[in-house]
C-alpha cells in the first residue's frame, strides 16, 4: 500500500502486490475495519469491476460499502447510473447524502473529476451547505487530468501554465526543470547563488495541497485547469500573462520570445530579471523593447506610501510609465531592478554615474535608495552608512533611514554606534516597536541574549507584540544555557499566532521542546516543520533537530552526524542567532 517515501496509496506503491496479500487473507479480514482495505486497493488501482464486487461483499452497515460502490458503479458506468443507484438503494435523505458526497470526494483522489462533480452535486441538495459544495462541484467540472491538456507553442499563455504544472508536480520539480522555460536572463539569475528560490517559494503551497489529503496529481490538475489565463503583447514578441486563480490575487508574468519559443521573464511583483534584460536589450540597441518591460513592471509596481519618504523599492522613483526616456534613463531604471539579485555589482556603477549627473534632488535620493541597496546586497556597508546616514538627518522620522542605518552599524561592529542612534529614537518615540527590535538585534550581535528577550518582553508587555516577535524571545533563548521555561510558552505563543503554518516558527517550537526534554513534542513539532517546507531531503534546521534528539535519545554518534550536517551560512557574521551555532555548541558538549 505504501511506497518507497511512506506514502500510503502513492503513485509508486505496488497496488498489484498489496492486492494479492489481501486476497490471501480476506476470510480473516471479513467484518473488521480490514475489510474495506482491499476495495479501496482496487479503486486505487483502477480495477472497478473487481471494486464493484468485493464493495457488494462489505457487509451492510458498514458506511464506505455504499461510497465504495457509487463510486464503482459512477467509473464503470457513469455518473447518472451512480446517482440512480443511490436513489434507489439509499432511503434516508442524510445517508444519501453522505454516501454520494463521499463517493465524490473519493472520485476526486482518483482523477475522475465529471463523475466527481456530479456526485457532489447531488449529494448537495437539501444540504446545509449546499450553496459551498455546489461552487466546488462547478470546479471539479472544469477540471482534466494535466495529461490531457494541448499546449500551443504559439501561445504565450502555455508556458506559464507548463510553469504552474511544474511547481506541483508528483514528482518535485528540479531547478533544470524550470530553466528550461525560462528565458535567457531569468536563467541567468536563478543559475547564480541566489536568495530568491521560485521552486523553494511554492513548497508552502503544495504543503497546503498535501495536508488537505490531496495527491499532487489532483491539486496539478485542479491548479492548471481552473486559473484564468489572459494575454497581452505583441504577436511573436513580448506579452505579458496575467493569471487568476479563485480566492487569490492576480499575478502578471511577462513572457518574451526566444530562438522561436516562449520563455518566462519574470513576474511584475518582484521584477528581478525584467531589469536585466532591460540592460541587455539597450546594449542591442532596442529601448523600446527595454521601455515596453520597465512600463509593464512599473504598471505593477506602486511607489512607496504613506509618510516616510524612504519607504518601498528604488525602481518605481526611477521609472515613469509612458516615459520616453533616453538610453542611460533606461540603464539606471533597470539597475534600479537589480539592486537586491546576484546582479547587483552591474548596477553599482550604472546608478553612482546617474546620481553624480542627478537633474534635481529628488531624482539623486532616488538613485542613492538603489545604490545604498545595491551595496547593502554586495555587504559593502561602509559604502551604505554615509548614504543612510544623510537620509536619516534629512528625515529623522523616516523608519526606513533609521534602520539602514543601524543595520550598516551592526554589520560594521559599531553595536554601541548602533544603540546611540536607537536611544534617541526612543528618546521621542517610547516604547516604538522598530527601536525595541532594534535593540534586541543588537543585543543578539552582542551575544547577550537575555538583554535581548528583554526588550522584545516589552512589546509582549504593551500588547503589541507579533508571532514573530515571539518566536524571537523563544529562539534566543535557545542561546542560554539552561534554557528559560518561558521559552516554552513564547514558542508556543508564536505558533498559536502563525495558525502552525510557519516553518520557520515549527522549527522553533521543536527546538524548544526539546531542550525543555519533551521529546515526544519536540519530534512532532519536527515532522510539522519537514511536512511545511516541502523538503526531498532534510535541510540544517532539520538536522539540527534530528541531532538534538537524538542527544536526548542517548545516540551520542548519530547525534553528531547530524549536527555535522548544518551548513554554515555563507554570510555567518550577518547572522548571531544561526542554527549553526546552536550546532557548534552542541557539538563541543559531545
Amino acid at each position: 500500500e505504501h511506497d518507497a517515501e511512506g506514502v500510503r496509496y502513492g503513485k509508486h506503491a505496488k497496488f498489484d502486490e498489496a492486492i494479492q496479500e489481501y486476497l490471501k487473507i480476506k476470510e480473516k479480514t471479513k467484518g473488521t475495519g480490514l475489510a474495506a482495505n482491499l476495495p479501496i486497493l482496487y479503486s486505487k488501482a483502477g480495477k472497478f469491476k473487481e471494486l464493484r464486487d468485493e464493495a457488494k461483499e462489505l457487509a451492510p452497515s458498514s458506511n464506505q460499502r455504499e461510497v465504495l460502490l457509487l463510486v464503482a458503479i459512477a467509473a464503470l458506468e457513469g455518473s447518472a447510473a451512480a446517482i440512480q443507484q443511490a436513489n434507489k438503494e439509499i432511503s434516508n435523505d442524510e445517508e444519501r447524502r453522505k454516501a454520494m458526497s463521499g463517493a465524490g470526494a473519493t472520485l476526486i483522489q482518483l482523477r475522475l473529476y465529471s463523475q466527481a462533480a456530479d456526485l457532489l452535486a447531488a449529494g448537495a441538495r437539501g444540504a446545509a451547505d449546499a450553496t459551498a459544495v455546489l461552487g466546488q462541484a462547478e470546479m471539479y467540472r472544469k477540471t482534466v487530468r494535466y495529461e490531457e491538456l494541448k499546449f500551443s507553442p504559439s501561445d504565450p499563455r502555455d508556458v506559464v501554465k507548463q510553469m504552474f504544472a511544474l511547481f506541483f508536480a508528483p514528482e518535485r520539480p528540479k531547478k533544470e526543470d524550470l530553466l528550461a522555460i525560462c528565458s535567457k536572463a531569468a536563467a541567468d539569475e536563478l543559475s547564480k547563488e541566489n536568495e530568491r528560490d521560485p521552486l523553494r517559494e511554492m513548497s508552502s503551497a503544495r504543503s497546503v495541497i498535501a495536508r488537505a489529503g490531496l495527491p499532487l496529481e489532483v491539486g496539478r490538475d485542479i491548479i492548471v485547469a481552473n486559473i484564468q489565463f489572459s494575454a497581452e503583447g505583441i504577436e511573436g514578441g513580448d506579452y505579458r500573462v496575467r493569471t487568476q486563480a479563485p480566492g487569490a490575487e492576480v499575478m502578471t508574468f511577462l513572457v518574451v520570445r526566444e530562438n522561436g519559443m516562449y520563455r518566462i521573464l519574470d513576474d511584475t511583483k518582484s521584477a528581478t530579471s525584467a531589469g536585466l534584460e532591460a540592460l541587455w536589450r539597450v546594449e542591442r540597441g532596442d529601448p523600446a523593447g527595454a521601455r515596453r518591460l520597465l512600463d509593464w513592471v512599473r504598471e505593477d509596481m506602486a511607489l512607496g506610501g504613506g509618510d516616510d519618504p524612504y519607504a518601498g523599492k528604488p525602481f518605481p522613483r526611477l521609472w515613469e510609465k509612458g516615459r520616453e526616456a533616453d538610453s542611460n534613463a533606461i540603464r539606471a531604471a533597470a539597475a534600479g531592478l537589480l539592486v537586491t539579485t546576484p546582479n547587483a555589482n552591474l548596477a553599482v556603477p550604472i546608478l553612482r554615474s546617474a546620481a553624480e549627473k542627478a537633474a534635481s534632488p529628488a531624482e539623486k535620493v532616488a538613485l542613492e535608495l538603489g545604490l545604498a541597496a545595491a551595496y547593502a546586497k554586495l555587504n559593502d556597508y561602509g559604502a551604505v552608512l554615509p548614504m543612510a546616514k544623510n537620509f536619516l538627518n534629512s528625515s529623522p522620522n523616516s523608519e526606513t533611514a533609521f534602520a539602514m542605518v543601524v543595520d550598516a552599524l551592526n554589520a560594521l561592529k559599531r553595536w554601541d554606534d548602533a544603540e546611540v542612534v536607537v536611544q534617541e529614537r526612543l528618546k521621542s518615540r517610547a516604547n516604538d516597536a522598530l527601536a525595541l527590535r532594534a535593540l534586541a538585534r543588537i543585543e543578539d550581535f552582542r551575544g547577550q541574549f537575555a538583554k535581548s528577550i528583554e526588550h522584545l518582553r516589552r512589546l509582549a508587555t504593551l500588547g503589541t507584540a507579533t508571532a514573530s516577535d515571539y518566536n524571537g524571545m523563544a529562539w534566543a533563548a535557545l542561546f542560554i544555557e539552561p534554557m528559560p521555561q518561558q521559552a516554552v510558552e513564547d514558542a508556543q505563543r508564536a505558533a498559536q499566532l502563525s495558525q502552525n503554518n510557519n516553518p520557520a516558527i515549527v522549527h522553533t517550537l521543536s527546538a524548544v521542546w526539546a531542550e525543555a526534554g519533551k521529546t515526544n513534542e519536540a519530534r512532532e513539532a519536527m515532522l510539522h516543520a519537514l511536512d511545511l517546507y516541502d523538503l526531498e531531503e532534510p535541510n540544517s534546521e532539520i538536522w539540527y533537530l534530528y541531532g538534538r534528539l537524538a542527544e536526548l535519545y542517548g545516540e551520542k554518534q548519530t547525534a553528531v552526524s547530524a549536527y555535522q550536517k548544518v551548513e554554515k551560512p555563507k554570510n555567518i557574521e550577518r547572522q548571531p542567532t544561526a542554527t549553526f551555532h546552536l550546532a557548534q555548541r552542541n557539538l563541543k558538549r559531545l
